[in-house]
């Protein structure tokens, strides 16, 4: 009885294990492969699932890294109640659907929304997971153009959040440079020293 048991099983176990496979080999084509080379990890404590995630969002031109990378940063405010900026969510997706028309679910909207959204989860389970955080850090030491555009969106954040402290006292003057930049456009310094009548200060 148990070798007829054991005999009608095996099938499922095999599936299993294909199924671990092909996810071992898998590139996240979908916001939902995220999710499941992210659960294969936490459960096998095998980074290669990570490495998976990097490698498939390494594939995407530059302006599409810089725009989900800046997705992933302002869409960890989208909740914040503390936020000065209550109507971020809606000007952030707005302005991505509008340039990666969300609605056509086309492959290059599919792609960005799948990066963008890996990005995130990635920030988040590194504050609580170190070899995520230690994976993701020696992914960008050997990809120079993902470093670069890290550390550029990074610190154009930084420069973005610090300016909406300061547009708690003088909304009206930093809002225009900050919707832009929520729009996924430029963070113009020059624009924002002239908004707050800033001078340089001359030799």
């Amino acid at each position: 009885m148990l070798k007829k048991i054991l005999f009608l099983l095996l099938p499922i176990f095999m599936s299993f294990a294909v199924h671990a496979q092909d996810l071992r080999m898998l590139k996240p084509a979908a916001p939902g492969d995220n999710d499941r080379l992210i659960a294969q990890y936490m459960s096998s404590k095998d980074t290669i699932y990570i490495r998976h995630m990097l490698d498939a969002y390494a594939e995407a031109d530059d302006g599409m890294l810089k725009d989900a990378r800046r997705f992933a940063y302002l869409s960890s405010q989208f909740k914040n109640p503390k936020s000065p900026r209550p109507g971020l969510a809606k000007t952030v997706s707005t302005a991505v659907c509008k340039k990666y028309d969300c609605a056509s679910r086309s492959a290059r909207s599919t792609q960005f929304m799948t990066i963008a959204s890996g990005m995130w989860a990635l920030d988040s389970l590194s504050k609580q997971h170190p070899p995520i955080k230690e994976t993701v850090e020696r992914f960008l030491n050997s990809n120079e153009r993902m470093k670069q555009i890290y550390a550029q969106e990074g610190a154009l954040f930084s420069n973005y959040w610090t300016l909406t402290i300061v547009s708690i006292a003088q909304p009206d003057k930093l809002d225009a440079p900050l919707t832009t930049y929520e729009q996924l456009g430029p963070l113009d310094t020059h624009a924002v020293m002239k908004s707050l009548e800033i001078q340089k200060a001359t030799p």
